[in-house]
């Protein structure tokens, strides 16, 4: 691949990524537009994966340009897993921000203003146990499912996923009556 195609490709892949992100641009905006009839709960959801879905945009862009062009074999490989890696944290990041649109969500169904607060602020602090036990497992995830993609270190990804596993059956067990007294409110 000379310089000159090298350079094209460049340019194919950054007017890709911009033409994906404008679209995601037009999108939000009506989004946004019918967001403002829409319940709070919504408004936060679209507030907190703006973001995201912006990444996962220019994302796909470049996932679609690069499986249009030609690469030269010993470069391949590599953009292959730079892409991987990419999509593997943009999934991490809009799981992360939806949980945090979902505590958002049960954060306005309390009145923290209310006199007698004592079962909004119960509520309020299991949804944020929650989100935070469900951050770290989508990270944990995340990491070995980015350490599996390498084949030197599949092995330490699998006992990394594994072990993800077992914190998450034993703190399911931990936080069963936790759970059951959360889910039995809403």
């Amino acid at each position: 691949m000379t310089l000159a195609q090298l350079g094209w490709a460049l340019v194919t892949l950054a007017a890709a990524a911009l033409a994906a992100v404008g679209l995601h641009f037009l999108l939000d905006r009506i989004a946004t537009r019918l967001a403002r009839e829409g319940t709070p709960a919504y408004r936060s959801l679209l507030r907190r994966l703006r973001s995201p879905t912006r990444a996962a945009s220019a994302l796909v862009g470049l996932l679609v340009a690069f499986a249009g062009l030609r690469w030269p074999p010993s470069l391949r490989p590599a953009l292959d897993e730079l892409l991987t890696l990419a999509a593997i944290a943009v999934i991490a990041w809009l799981l992360t921000s939806a949980t945090q649109a979902g505590v958002d969500m049960v954060g306005e169904h309390w009145d923290l203003g209310a006199r007698d607060n004592l079962a909004a602020r119960k509520a309020i602090t299991r949804a944020g146990v929650v989100r935070r036990v469900l951050v770290v497992l989508i990270l944990i995830v995340a990491l070995a499912a980015m350490l599996m993609s390498f084949p030197e270190v599949r092995a330490l990804g699998a006992s990394l996923l594994a072990s993800a596993g077992l914190v998450g059956l034993i703190a399911g067990l931990a936080a069963q009556p936790l759970l059951t007294n959360l889910i039995a409110g809403l």
